[in-house]
């Protein structure tokens, strides 16, 4: 793909990726800035209190005086591999802005979420898909002459500055990845699609860490936890949380133990 074939801005050029920009695109609930819940005594959907909040200071990525970001937490989105580049976010980002119909997927007054989660919007901040699309961009040689290089993309849903609904308890301070796929939290995986993160995808993330996290988020490697940190084992899978411990505890090779289920 060539730099004028994009139709999202770059918000940030890293030395193998490009972050894209979806924040005006992407899929907003009917209520936004609220999202909905399911009111069984009336059979509708009826706006929720609690939204998504831009807090002063932290636009552009840049959490300054507004949302102090204390921690980036690791996903998976538990869906499909596809469908590839910005498509992915955006079938996301309607998934989770949907009201499952009453007539059809309202159950004992309780929404079946396999169809929508009512929130105002998508649940991350920044999304690596499993086949990341490639962009060419003019770079150097060694020897200081014009190539043509090729980079990754990644995508941006909201700034920093967001605070949205992404892990119970931690969305007031923390800044949430999404890697696309469901992959496993067992040693040797299930039957089924892909069970694992990409080789790319996982190398994006590394880059990503360092080359935009930390520096632009101000934090460092003790900061990056994964969703089974906080209540959800199954997230973001055995591969991507025993890279994200390694990190955090600075081992080469740690055991891999995640938290217990409940």
């Amino acid at each position: 793909m060539r730099p004028d074939k994009l139709t999202d801005p770059v918000v940030f050029e890293g030395s193998t990726f490009l972050i894209l920009s979806l924040q005006e695109r992407l899929h907003r609930h009917k209520y936004w800035p609220h999202g909905a819940r399911y009111d069984a005594e009336s059979g509708e959907y009826v706006r929720t209190k609690s939204c998504y909040r831009l807090v002063r200071g932290g636009l552009g990525g840049v959490a300054t005086i507004g949302r102090e970001i204390k921690e980036v937490i690791v996903h998976h989105t538990g869906g499909s591999i596809v469908p590839v580049g910005p498509a992915g976010p955006m079938s996301v980002s309607a998934y989770c802005v949907t009201d499952p119909k009453p007539s059809k997927y309202v159950h004992d007054g309780k929404p079946d979420q396999r169809y929508g989660r009512s929130w105002p919007g998508i649940c991350y901040h920044a999304w690596i898909p499993y086949a990341p699309e490639t962009v060419e961009v003019l770079g150097q040689d060694d020897d200081l002459h014009p190539i043509l290089v090729s980079k990754h993309i990644i995508y941006e849903c909201w700034t920093s500055g967001w605070w949205i609904y992404n892990t119970a308890g931690r969305n007031a301070h923390c800044y949430g990845i999404g890697l696309q796929g469901s992959f496993s939290h067992r040693p040797g995986g299930e039957p089924g699609e892909p069970r694992e993160p990409s080789v790319l995808q996982m190398e994006l993330l590394a880059t990503w860490w360092e080359e935009w996290a930390k520096p632009t988020l101000r934090l460092e490697d003790r900061d990056l936890y994964g969703h089974a940190d906080y209540g959800k084992p199954t997230c973001p899978g055995i591969t991507a949380y025993s890279w994200l411990r390694s990190v955090r505890e600075m081992q080469a090779d740690p055991p891999v133990e995640l938290p217990p289920e409940s």
